[in-house]
């Protein structure tokens, strides 16, 4: 499905006109008919945390990923499960959040680098805009 997010759009969007411009001044305005992503948007991921994050917009991308620390793997009530640490800070190691959710699958994944990395994938809800859709996402640490 997405990746971070802009083949999204072109989905979800699709009676509109996507294009990649100047980065938006705030999350509102993208509300209108048509629908200009920049290089880079504030999104919101409402039901892992209440932080905004800058999420770069990869055209070329199959997937969307997350960075997260610490993943592990654990067994919930005979389902498969992760928990994992995400710092939607850059700059700053004081806000984290360890989180949990049910794994949706496992991808192989073969970055820009052609390394190739088994990563979880999660779905959860995407805000941008005042819209919200359930996206899945792929988890890696990228530290």
């Amino acid at each position: 499905m997405p990746r971070i997010i802009l083949l999204l759009f072109i989905t979800l969007f699709n009676s509109h006109e996507v294009t990649a411009k100047q980065p938006s001044k705030n999350i509102d305005s993208i509300i209108g008919k048509e629908c200009c992503l920049g290089f880079r948007e504030w999104i919101k991921l409402p039901n892992l945390f209440p932080e905004r994050i800058l999420a770069k917009i990869d055209s070329g991308a199959k997937t969307s990923t997350l960075h997260a620390q610490n993943i592990v793997f654990f067994e919930h009530e005979n389902e498969e499960w992760v928990r994992f640490q995400v710092l939607p800070k850059r700059d700053s190691k004081e806000v984290s959040h360890t989180l949990e959710a049910k794994v949706a699958e496992i991808k192989n994944i073969r970055s820009s680098n052609g390394k190739l990395t088994i990563r979880p994938v999660i779905i959860t809800d995407l805000s941008i805009g005042g819209r919200k859709w359930p996206i899945e996402i792929t988890l890696v640490d990228r530290s």
